[in-house]
């Protein structure tokens, strides 16, 4: 029997792991000052509100299911559970297996009485309901964005500054190439290995592949269109700063 370590964050734009290094570092140090030999489980840039699978959730709960597991340190209970379905599946199993939630911050949950498991299904509905309007707020807000014609917030797209209201101008060259070399008859492929050997990379960081240039392609802002929805609801605002504005750049 040992003590298990979930570390979990939805997002990590960077890669670079920081979020679940500072919950490793607070729940060792929780498990340090009781003794405890811990095993770590991590699911970094993966978020438990969906359904995604989870590999690192899934192995502590197979450890769990053989019985390998004590107790489940985590930095908070959101971490391992945001997903009704999931959550109450959660609370069953570790019932079953008598295995205990030790929050870095919040209360300990003993799974094996009654007030634990109402305390973790308690928790978890206002951590559930905390994502859902969240979610409801930046829903209305990509609406309200949409009808003005503005891009929508998110990752940057190629061609464009971060707000998406001025032109990045050797993108935009690059991107006005790209269809020009489409209508010719050049591959997606193609284009890729040109923008490569170009030097220029996604907005991610990345290497242009095939799936890489048909969205970028496909992408409507391109034409001045602004959809939502899978609809187009408007052309662009229309706003003029002291940068130029963004037009299609084919």
């Amino acid at each position: 029997m040992t003590t298990a370590v979930y570390l979990r964050i939805s997002e990590d734009r960077l890669g670079e792991g920081l979020g679940v290094e500072r919950q490793r570092e607070d729940a060792r140090a929780l498990a340090d000052r009781r003794g405890w030999t811990v095993r770590e489980f991590v699911d970094n840039d993966i978020s438990a509100t969906n359904g995604k699978f989870r590999p690192g959730y899934a192995a502590l709960m197979a450890a769990v299911k053989a019985g390998e597991v004590e107790r489940i340190v985590v930095f908070h209970t959101s971490r391992l559970w945001r997903n009704r379905r999931e959550r109450a599946d959660g609370i069953e199993l570790l019932r079953e297996a008598r295995v205990s939630v030790v929050p870095v911050k919040g209360p300990e949950l003993d799974m094996t009485t009654a007030y634990g498991r109402g305390m973790a299904g308690m928790i978890g509905e206002f951590d559930t309901m905390e994502v859902e309007i969240k979610s409801e707020r930046q829903r209305r807000e990509a609406q309200q964005r949409a009808e003005h014609g503005k891009p929508a917030s998110g990752r940057r797209a190629f061609g464009y500054t971060a707000d998406g209201m001025a032109l990045v101008p050797d993108e935009a060259e690059a991107l006005r190439g790209a269809y020009q070399r489409l209508l010719t008859g050049r591959t997606l492929t193609g284009i890729a290995r040109d923008l490569n050997a170009a030097g220029f990379a996604t907005t991610m960081g990345g290497t242009w592949r095939h799936n890489a240039v048909r969205l970028m392609l496909g992408n409507l802002r391109n034409a001045g269109v602004r959809t939502h929805r899978g609809k187009e609801v408007g052309k662009d605002s229309g706003r003029r700063s002291s940068r130029r504005k963004p037009s299609g750049p084919p």
